[in-house]
């Protein structure tokens, strides 16, 4: 069971390729409409929680990512174990 399960935070991740992101919304935006449904509330706190922990998005409405060959598992791990502190606070 992954975080977003474990917790049963209002978000999904879609992915393509090195390319993702994270939209807090339940349901998956499939239309522009959709999109704007987005809590921009919390992932604007979820892009302020990681770069005061030195992992830097672009600003935006939905938190994107791009995974390279210069990122190391450990990198990941760092990402994940941030992204389950950011989850816990919410909770709180």
């Amino acid at each position: 069971m992954g975080i977003i399960d474990e917790f049963d935070m209002p978000m999904h991740v879609a992915q393509i390729g090195a390319k993702g992101c994270a939209m807090f919304r339940y349901e998956r935006a499939r239309n522009y409409r959709a999109w704007w449904e987005i809590d921009l509330r919390v992932s604007y706190a979820y892009w302020l929680f990681l770069a005061n922990r030195g992992i830097l998005f672009p600003p935006g409405f939905d938190d994107q990512w791009t995974v390279s060959i210069q990122h190391t598992q450990t990198d990941i791990d760092q990402h994940l174990h941030v992204f389950q502190q950011f989850v816990q606070e919410l909770i709180r």
